[in-house]
């Protein structure tokens, strides 16, 4: 599903996962192919709709993708889920939500130039530009500055308070699902944290809280037993790889 989105979105190119197995690793591939080969208008509108059909809708009541927010049957887990219908629907939903945020998380996903070097690069072209006047390199600068802005801004407009609304329900379900959210929610906060702060000011203690909840989080991720967790977010949860795809 997540997959199949790409293509719809105007990127040109369309997979469905439909009768074949693969593993998270294997689709995950598959997914950073499809947005290396995506400009930077088509990734701020993919994660637009994943933001809104995927994310926003596992929030939904009636979704089969809320199926992956609630809390398991008793003794059953994303790795050992029942064979019943609605354990096969879990089972799908889980690996479908799962993509989703290990996408929106991937430097594959990300919009626009960020490093020091290529701001100090923009200075210096703007700068010949007020002599020379603006070439197709300054020019396509300042319209991937233009574009990370705008994708920054639905970051925190849209996905941010969807995040913490799903936040609340897997804290309360204890979904696995929790650390792909939270690996999402750390690299937003990293590059944006005063929009965050801003966004999430007239709200103290859940600001208080997130933040709290986000330290714990990098400080677990720092431990001695997630040493291998640097690979990034998109090689999460291997161990559920096998019994989580779509």
């Amino acid at each position: 599903a997540t997959a199949k989105a790409n293509g719809e979105s105007g990127s040109g190119i369309s997979v469905s996962f439909e009768g074949i197995r693969l593993s998270k690793r294997q689709r995950m591939s598959i997914y950073r192919m499809m947005l290396s080969n995506m400009s930077d208008e088509e990734k701020i509108g993919i994660t637009a709709r994943l933001a809104k059909e995927v994310l926003a809708g596992a929030l939904e009541i009636d979704s089969d993708l809320r199926l992956c927010l609630e809390p398991l049957p008793q003794g059953q887990t994303p790795a050992k889920s029942d064979m019943t219908p609605e354990g096969r629907r879990r089972e799908k939903a889980f690996a479908v939500v799962s993509d989703c945020l290990a996408v929106l998380t991937s430097p594959s996903a990300r919009v626009g130039r960020t490093s020091t070097t290529a701001n100090d690069a923009d200075d210096m072209e703007e700068a010949n530009a007020v002599t020379n006047g603006p070439s197709a390199a300054q020019l396509s600068a300042v319209r991937g500055r233009l574009l990370n802005k705008i994708s920054k801004k639905h970051l925190i407009d849209t996905v941010v308070p969807i995040l913490c609304r799903m936040k609340q329900i897997l804290e309360k379900s204890r979904s696995p699902l929790l650390k792909n959210l939270m690996l999402f929610f750390v690299e937003i906060y990293k590059t944006s944290k005063a929009e965050v702060k801003e966004l999430l000011a007239s709200d103290p203690t859940s600001l208080a809280e997130i933040e709290f909840d986000l330290k714990q989080f990098e400080k677990s991720r720092r431990g001695p037993a997630n040493e291998e967790e640097g690979q990034g977010a998109h090689d999460t949860d291997e161990g559920k790889e096998e019994t989580t795809e779509e």
